[in-house]
């Protein structure tokens, strides 16, 4: 089961008053079903045509005529139904949200979310964050930008085969949406998303940062036994003696840290002490290879 469908059973099990059930019907036929000549929501996902039927009748005297076929499941109420509720959902523009009916703040949040169980995807809180609803209805799409920026949600949207898509790319918007519609609990599952996505990201650096170091410490010593061997070779001619110490420390130990080296050297050393017999070596070699 996906995570979208996850987040479905649980918002459409969310009770309503009268009104914000009328408006959440009317997200979901709007933005995914029929509403002129009769009603009709056609649907893979039996529970959402058992949660249309459900709230239809809480508003409504009119009878939803549900039928199965194959895997596709269709919830139908026929423009004859004498019933008033039934007429206002007819007479409102297939195009556009009338916003006549979502004049309080929770018929908004409840219109917002029959859209998104109509028509919504959300991305599992571990992968690349994406939330988006789709409508064949552009007007409608430019009206629902307008109303979820009145909660500073502000979507991004694009056609895709004909369908304009209402899309968010950003966690915090995602959860807001969430939040927005009344399934604020999965929220938690995106800000542990983005916590352990942040530690990775901070080990992952560090670890970058540490081979970056081992590798510039690797090529250092290289250098380093390079110029050693020049002056080995020559026998350590006029090489003074706490030069020639630290050189046969270094080529016995070609692996560690300056700060290392200085603690083999009697009396130690710190690492800026052999740093500076590291450059007076390198000098020496400089002029050997003259």
């Amino acid at each position: 089961m996906s995570y979208t469908s996850d987040i479905n059973r649980k918002i459409i099990n969310i009770k309503n008053h009268k009104c914000c059930s009328f408006a959440c019907i009317y997200g979901l036929l709007l933005f995914g079903g029929r509403l002129s000549d009769g009603i009709k929501y056609v649907t893979s996902h039996k529970e959402k045509c058992e949660f249309l039927t459900r709230s239809f009748l809480t508003f409504s005297s009119g009878t939803p005529i549900v039928s199965e076929h194959g895997d596709v499941f269709e919830t139908e109420i026929l423009s004859e139904t004498d019933d008033s509720v039934l007429s206002n959902l007819l007479s409102v523009s297939p195009h556009r949200i009338e916003m006549k009916y979502l004049n309080s703040d929770c018929c908004k949040k409840a219109f917002m979310r029959g859209v998104f169980i109509s028509t919504g995807f959300v991305s599992e809180p571990e992968k690349p964050y994406h939330l988006e609803l789709k409508t064949s209805h552009h007007s409608a799409a430019e009206d629902f930008k307008k109303l979820a920026a009145e909660y500073d949600i502000h979507f991004k949207s694009l056609v895709r085969s004909g369908r304009t898509v209402l899309y968010l790319k950003s966690s915090d918007s995602v959860k807001d949406f969430l939040t927005l519609i009344g399934a604020q609990t999965f929220t938690f599952d995106y800000a542990n998303a983005e916590l352990e996505k942040g530690l990775r990201n901070d080990i992952n650096r560090a670890l970058n940062c540490e081979s970056a170091n081992e590798d510039k410490r690797l090529d250092a010593a290289g250098k380093q036994i390079k110029d050693i061997t020049v002056l080995k070779e020559d026998g350590y001619r006029d090489v003074p003696l706490k030069l020639v110490e630290l050189s046969e420390i270094r080529l016995k130990n070609p692996e560690m840290g300056l700060a290392d080296l200085g603690q083999l050297l009697k009396p130690p050393l710190s690492k800026a002490g052999v740093s500076h017999r590291m450059r007076k070596i390198a000098e020496l070699a400089s002029e050997r290879k003259k």
